[in-house]
């Protein structure tokens, strides 16, 4: 979580943060890490806040911990980045994207975002295309059953730290003014088709 502190409308304080794991989307990489764990992958979920307390290091702190992790697990081929989006309307509302799920269409679900990171800023991320076509089967594959789900995916000019694996992503779970429960609801859904990706 490279911003470890953003955190949801009913459980953040002022300006949509919190240093408690259990209100930002830390605990949405928890319920992440434990719908992984029960289909059969193995994970491992850094709790670290990066932007915190310095939200202008947050990246390059995230770089240091994948690098470290990924000496003393060599076989991790996935990294994935759990945030949450900020989404304002133009009369400064903030923007809580959902989805209705479920057989009755009664379950609210946090919508997702796949950010792709690219080399084009200079990164020497020369690899980026394997991660798109990740996003781009996952987000597929997530469609199938819940095609409301995934919003647009994103491709960007900066790396985001995505040049250490050609599993690595950026998923915005749901924005600020999304409830935590919505946006937990969506990572595990998120977690299920990644897994069923990595089995095969």
């Amino acid at each position: 979580h490279t911003h470890g502190t953003e955190g949801y409308a009913d459980t953040a304080d002022n300006g949509y943060r919190s240093t408690d794991s259990e209100r930002n989307v830390i605990a949405v990489g928890n319920a992440f890490e434990t719908a992984l764990n029960e289909n059969g992958i193995t994970a491992i979920h850094s709790a670290e806040m990066f932007d915190n307390p310095d939200f202008n290091m947050a990246y390059y702190n995230a770089s240091l911990e994948i690098r470290r992790y990924l000496e003393a697990y060599p076989s991790i081929s996935y990294v994935i980045d759990i945030h949450r989006d900020s989404m304002v309307l133009s009369d400064g509302t903030y923007y809580a994207p959902t989805s209705l799920i479920g057989s009755q269409r009664d379950t609210k679900a946090a919508q997702l975002m796949l950010v792709v990171g690219t080399d084009y800023g200079g990164s020497g991320h020369v690899n980026w295309r394997d991660n798109l076509s990740l996003a781009a089967r996952l987000q597929c594959g997530v469609m199938e059953n819940y095609p409301t789900l995934m919003r647009d995916i994103n491709l960007r000019s900066a790396s985001f730290n995505q040049q250490y694996t050609s599993g690595s992503l950026l998923i915005e779970v749901g924005s600020c003014a999304s409830q935590l429960s919505e946006a937990i609801l969506s990572a595990e859904i998120f977690a299920r088709q990644l897994a069923k990706e990595i089995i095969g």
